[in-house]
């Protein structure tokens, strides 16, 4: 069985870590650095950006679509602000109620880095 549901918004990984590496591959989305996977158990589709020398890779989750134009992208700038800021942690968020979990170089989350912080 799957831990989908149990599992934040975004997540630290790529293709080769688990679950993504068991996950069932979409397609590829170059001009991105990506793939989308799908689990097999919930059909949760997820963006899976690579990681390298860099920066980590970061897997986010993302609803079902037709067509790759149908995917909002936006959720996806916060893939740069994690790797900008030393990846995830695995502590939560400080704003209340969040529970996404937080950036290693800063207390937040990048959606309320983002959005409550106007951190870019």
């Amino acid at each position: 069985m799957c831990n989908c549901k149990e599992l934040p918004e975004w997540v630290a990984g790529d293709d080769g870590t688990e679950p993504f590496k068991s996950m069932s591959y979409i397609l590829s989305v170059p001009d991105q650095y990506a793939i989308i996977v799908s689990c097999s158990d919930c059909k949760q589709n997820w963006w899976v950006n690579g990681s390298d020398k860099y920066s980590e890779g970061i897997c986010v989750k993302i609803e079902p679509f037709d067509d790759i134009k149908d995917v909002n992208i936006e959720k996806f700038k916060y893939a740069k602000l994690i790797g900008k800021y030393g990846g995830l942690t695995d502590k939560k968020c400080m704003y209340q109620g969040c529970q996404n979990m937080g950036m290693k170089d800063i207390v937040f989350c990048p959606k309320c880095a983002t959005e409550k912080n106007h951190i870019t």
